[in-house]
């Protein structure tokens, strides 16, 4: 059996139409960095760029794709005088408050505000404590449609049927392996598969649960598994046999699992409004947030920031909240106004980016530590109730019940610091060539 969804892609415009339409792309940037460091650094320009730096400029295969995905449909600026009137009536443009340092932390930067990508998805579930989506390290897509399991290579952005499930079986939860070759699935009756999708090969099946299994989690080599029987269930594949672990903590069902960077803590929400923190090495929690008066299945550790944990809770609450989980103390809480159905981080810990359900169906990036927001987004209809960031940190898939899913492209790519970093970025830092609107 096959399946492919039909793309919607957007701007099917020739590579010389882009060519033609660069250059107020090129004057916004050059005035901006003339805007932001003055005559000093960079004269008032007069002219745009060369038509040969535009073709250098567009040899980039990702700033030609936002050129024809984002730039293309928007008015052109008609002079200098149009652009310092967006660049000062625009939040996304203002400058940094004087005495700030030059990082590109402390810069505003440019958001694409429509989706590059979106796919029709009629038959994914609108469930608030399902997962639904999944995106490996190989840049493969996971998604469960019905009784069957799909995966979308985001490189060659080719659909392929993978998996239908019978008896009455459907899929509850997906997740990747870090590795990105094994993929596990929680069904409807409690039991987990494990494929190696290279092989497209049955490594491992179990039904250690008695309800649904709605959340997964993986670190290295073992398996966390969520449950409504209450239960979290790890499995470690190195060990011979069973190689179960199970962990009672909860009294509801555990609608949310995310394991910390290093592996060794493990966050679990549940609909019991409580949030669990766990030691792999130990049977009993670790540590225990509460406070929460909603169900909490958002959760999201900060890569940079040792024990930072970020949750979002249901409609009845909907604040996200970050803790430093060693003190079991709540370090920051800022009201979303609507239902928080997934977190994610930048790769660099300085920006976080919440999805929301009822009422507002919206993408909202925020600054860390100061939770300002950077832009809100919005594309669904229905409420975001699924969303999955890439490996590389730059994108997010969002994906609505019986509707659509949308990829975005929200962050710049990361690149870690250097152990003798420059005592000032160069503007191609400041400024990077991804940048779009």
């Amino acid at each position: 059996m096959s399946f492919s969804f039909p793309l919607r892609r957007r701007n099917k415009r020739s590579h010389q139409e882009a060519l033609e339409r660069s250059s107020p792309i090129l004057k916004r940037r050059t005035y901006l960095n003339y805007l932001s460091y003055g005559s000093q650094d960079f004269p008032r320009p007069l002219e745009p760029r060369l038509e040969d730096d535009v073709e250098a400029e567009l040899k980039d295969r990702h700033f030609t794709e936002q050129l024809q995905d984002v730039i293309l449909d928007e008015p052109r600026a008609e002079s200098f005088d149009d652009i310092v009137k967006e660049y000062e009536t625009s939040p996304l443009y203002k400058r940094p408050p004087s005495g700030t340092g030059r990082g590109a932390d402390s810069l505003s930067r440019l958001v694409s505000r429509v989706p590059y990508c979106t796919v029709p998805s009629e038959e994914l579930d609108d469930n608030f404590y399902y997962n639904l989506l999944a995106w490996s390290s190989t840049d493969i897509l996971a998604i469960g449609l019905g009784n069957h399991v799909y995966l979308r290579n985001s490189r060659t952005e080719e659909i392929t049927f993978f998996l239908e499930l019978t008896c009455g079986r459907y899929p509850t939860s997906l997740c990747w392996s870090p590795n990105g070759n094994l993929l596990s699935i929680g069904l409807s009756n409690g039991e987990v598969y494990v494929y190696d999708t290279t092989k497209v090969q049955l490594i491992s099946s179990y039904r250690e649960h008695h309800g649904r299994v709605c959340s997964l989690s993986w670190s290295r080599e073992s398996l966390a598994s969520g449950s409504a029987d209450t239960q979290i269930i790890l499995k470690d594949f190195r060990c011979r046999g069973t190689g179960y672990r199970k962990l009672e903590g909860h009294p509801t069902e555990v609608c949310g699992l995310r394991w910390c960077p290093d592996g060794i803590l493990l966050a679990s929400g549940s609909l019991s409004e409580e949030v669990l923190v766990w030691d792999r090495r130990s049977r009993a929690p670790y540590s225990k947030l509460g406070g929460h008066k909603a169900a909490v299945k958002a959760l999201a550790w900060n890569p940079r920031s040792t024990g930072i944990l970020a949750t979002g809770t249901g409609l009845s609450d909907k604040l996200m909240r970050v803790w430093d989980v060693e003190r079991s103390q709540q370090l920051h809480a800022i009201d979303t106004g609507s239902q928080i159905t997934g977190l994610e981080w930048l790769p660099s810990g300085t920006e976080i980016v919440s999805s929301h359900g009822f009422q507002a169906n919206e993408l909202v990036v925020w600054r860390y530590p100061s939770l300002n927001q950077i832009v809100k987004l919005s594309a669904h209809a229905n409420r975001l109730a699924y969303m999955v960031r890439s490996s590389d940190g730059t994108c997010v898939v969002t994906g609505s019940g019986h509707e659509k899913i949308c990829f975005w492209k929200l962050f710049p790519p990361y690149v870690p610091p250097t152990s003798h970093p420059s005592k000032s970025p160069s503007p191609s830092m400041l400024f990077p060539r991804h940048t779009i609107r």
